[in-house]
C-alpha cells in the first residue's frame, strides 16, 4: 500500500490511509484481546500469546511518524536534487542552490544535506511566516523520530512526542505552505 505507484513521489496521504487501515484492523484485535487479558492468542500455535494490541498501537504510530517524516525529507530531497539538476535560474532557487552550495563547502564537499539543513534553506530563502511556522512544526517531528532512530537513549522532553495524526497535519502544513513556491514537478518516478 505505501509503495503506491500511482503517487510519486509518495504522499502523506498514502501512509495516512495505510495507518487507518492497520489502525481499523488493531481495533478488531483489541476487541478480541479484551477477553484474554489483553493478548491475542493464535490456534494455530497452540494458543500462544502472539501481540498485545495496545503495544502493537503505540509501535504502528512511531512507525507512522517516522514514515511521514521520511516521506517529507524525501519529497524535499527530490526538489533541491530536481533544482540542481534543472539549474533554475528563479531567485528562490538561486538562493536555495547559493545556502546549499555554501553548506557543502563547509562539509569538505559533502553534497548531502539533512533534513534539518533544507528546512533551514527553505526557512531562510522564503522568509514567510507560513512556511516559518510550518518548518517548525516539521522541525518538531524530526526531533522525534531522531529520537526514536537513535535508540530512544535521552529522555524526550514532553512538547517534542508526536502522534502520527500530528505529525501528518504538520507534514501536509508544510507541504501547503511550499506550494506557491515550488516549480512543476515530474510527475513519473525515474528509472
Amino acid at each position: 500500500m505505501i509503495a503506491d505507484t500511482d503517487s510519486f513521489p509518495p504522499s502523506t496521504d498514502v501512509v495516512w490511509r495505510y495507518y487507518q487501515m492497520v489502525s481499523e484492523l488493531l481495533a478488531v484485535a483489541e476487541k478480541s484481546a479484551a477477553a484474554s487479558g489483553g493478548l491475542v492468542t493464535s490456534p494455530m500455535v497452540g494458543d500462544v500469546p502472539v501481540f498485545r494490541p495496545r503495544s502493537a498501537r503505540h509501535e504502528l504510530d512511531i512507525q507512522v511518524a517516522m514514515i511521514l517524516v521520511t516521506v517529507i525529507e524525501g519529497d524535499l530531497q527530490a526538489d533541491l536534487r530536481e533544482r540542481q539538476s534543472r539549474r533554475l535560474k528563479d531567485a528562490l532557487s538561486r538562493s536555495i542552490l547559493e545556502m546549499a552550495r555554501t553548506h557543502a563547502s563547509a562539509r569538505g564537499g559533502n553534497p548531502r544535506f539533512s533534513l534539518r539543513s533544507i528546512l533551514g534553506f527553505w526557512r531562510r530563502a522564503t522568509r514567510a511566516d507560513s512556511v516559518a511556522a510550518a518548518v517548525a512544526g516539521v522541525a518538531r517531528a524530526v526531533k522525534f523520530r531522531d529520537w526514536v532512530a537513535h535508540g530512544r537513549f535521552w529522555p524526550l522532553p514532553v512538547d517534542s512526542r508526536c502522534d502520527p495524526k500530528t505529525v501528518k497535519i504538520a507534514t501536509d502544513r508544510l507541504l501547503l505552505a511550499l506550494s506557491p513556491f515550488r516549480p512543476q514537478r515530474r510527475s513519473s518516478p525515474p528509472s
